[in-house]
C-alpha cells in the first residue's frame, strides 16, 4: 500500500527534503495498528480493492498546504462511512415486514421515545397499520398486518445485522436525526449476518428488552420513496 502514496523526489518538481518528510510520514501513518485493522475492515465489508482505493482517496483529499500530510485520522474516519454505506444496503434489502418494523420505530422516535423493545414497536406497527386499514380506501393502499410471531423474527432479524443494537451495547459513537445512534465497533456484524450481536436468547425476554435505532431516520424515508411495494399513503405519511 505504502508505494501507491510514496512521493519520489524527482516527481513535479518536489522539494526533495518535503518528499523524504512526506514519505516518513506516510509509512508512519499506514503502519500504524489502527489504520491497518481499518484496511482489513474495509476489504471485509466490500471484499474489493477498489472500494478501498476509493476510501483512500477520500482520505487523500483532505490534504493541504495547512494540513500537507496523510493523517491517520482521515483513513479512519472512512470506515465509519463505509459502515453506514452498508447499512443502506441493508435498508434496500429488507422484506417489507422488516420495513415496516423501521417505519414504527421511526414514529416511536418521533414521540420522544429514544429507546423502545419489540413490545413497543409491534403495538406502533399495528397502530399504523390499523390507520390506513380504515382509510385504504382513499389513501393509496393499506398496511398488511403479520402475526406477533413473524414480526418478533423480523425484529431479532433487524438485530442481527445490527440496524437496532440492544442498549448499552458498546460502540456508539454519535447521534442522528430524532436520536437514532451510529455504531462502528464489530466487524463481523457488518460482514456476516450469521455472526452478530443476538437479543437476549430467553425466549421470556426478547419482547422486552430495549433497544436503540443506530440508522438515520432520513435514510429510512429515502429509501421508502424507491420501494414499489410500499402503499402511497405510507410513503406520504414519512414525508410529512
Amino acid at each position: 500500500m505504502f508505494h501507491l502514496f510514496q512521493v519520489a523526489k524527482s516527481d513535479y518538481g518536489i522539494d526533495p527534503i518535503f518528499a523524504e518528510k512526506f514519505n516518513d510520514h506516510t509509512k508512519k501513518c499506514l503502519f500504524d495498528p489502527k489504520v491497518a485493522d481499518t484496511f482489513n475492515f474495509m476489504y471485509n465489508i466490500a471484499k474489493d480493492i477498489p472500494t478501498v482505493f476509493k476510501s483512500m482517496v477520500l482520505a487523500v483529499s483532505y490534504i493541504n498546504e495547512k494540513s500537507p500530510y496523510l493523517e491517520a485520522r482521515h483513513i479512519l474516519a472512512q470506515k465509519e462511512v463505509l459502515l453506514n454505506d452498508k447499512k443502506k444496503e441493508y435498508l434496500k434489502e429488507l422484506s417489507l415486514l422488516e420495513f415496516y418494523l423501521l417505519i414504527a420505530m421511526k414514529s416511536l422516535l418521533s414521540t420522544g421515545h429514544l429507546v423502545f423493545n419489540f413490545e413497543m414497536v409491534y403495538s406502533e406497527y399495528k397502530s399504523i397499520a390499523n390507520r390506513y386499514m380504515v382509510s385504504s380506501s382513499f389513501s393509496g393502499g393499506s398496511i398488511r398486518m403479520y402475526s406477533k410471531q413473524n414480526a418478533l423474527k423480523a425484529f431479532e432479524y433487524l438485530s442481527q445485522i445490527e440496524l437496532i443494537i440492544p442498549c448499552g451495547s458498546p460502540g456508539t459513537t454519535s447521534s442522528g436525526s430524532n436520536g437514532a445512534v451510529f455504531v462502528n465497533d464489530n466487524i463481523k456484524a457488518i460482514t456476516s449476518k450469521k455472526k452478530t450481536r443476538n437479543l437476549v436468547s430467553d425466549s421470556g425476554m426478547k419482547e422486552f428488552q430495549m433497544v436503540r435505532l443506530v440508522i438515520d431516520t432520513f435514510d429510512i424515508t429515502k429509501i421508502s420513496e424507491e420501494r414499489s411495494d410500499l402503499p402511497i399513503a405510507v410513503k406520504r405519511w414519512l414525508c410529512e
